[in-house]
């Protein structure tokens, strides 16, 4: 930028080249904390211990496993597990096109089959809905 404005001058004045002042703007460095997806992080885990989901997976180390692998293949797809925000449309988009993606999608629902999981009945979206209130940061 600098270099720019120094041309500049010579170019339209050129005796002004030493007659400017070459401003640096100061810039401080902040840090604040990060807003993380879960609030109270013991709340939740004594919340989500006492669900039946909880209960069932529990006893079946293959679906937690599941879940842990496609947790991993959203984060190699660039989708920030971690954050707990939405990915974009477009992420999402390339996810489903991911042949590994909808693979380990099949792997986990097989999982919870066995575990005795019924991820569309209405008990279970109503203990994860709970556990999303839970989950919810302060504001």
């Amino acid at each position: 930028m600098n270099q720019i404005v120094a041309s500049l001058a010579r170019t339209v004045i050129p005796g002004a080249r030493r007659q400017i002042l070459y401003v640096r703007c100061p810039r401080s460095f902040s840090t604040s904390p990060r807003v993380r997806a879960i609030g109270d992080l013991s709340a939740f885990t004594a919340a989500f211990q006492k669900t039946t989901v909880f209960k069932k997976l529990a006893n079946h180390p293959e679906a937690i496993n599941s879940i842990r692998a496609l947790m991993e293949t959203m984060q190699e797809a660039g989708v920030d597990v971690s954050s707990g925000a939405q990915p974009s449309t477009f992420k999402m988009a390339k996810l489903m096109m991911s042949s590994k993606f909808r693979e380990q999608i099949r792997v986990v629902a097989d999982e919870m089959k066995k575990a005795d999981v019924d991820i569309n009945s209405k008990e279970v979206m109503d203990e994860i809905m709970t556990l999303k209130k839970v989950a919810e940061p302060p504001k």
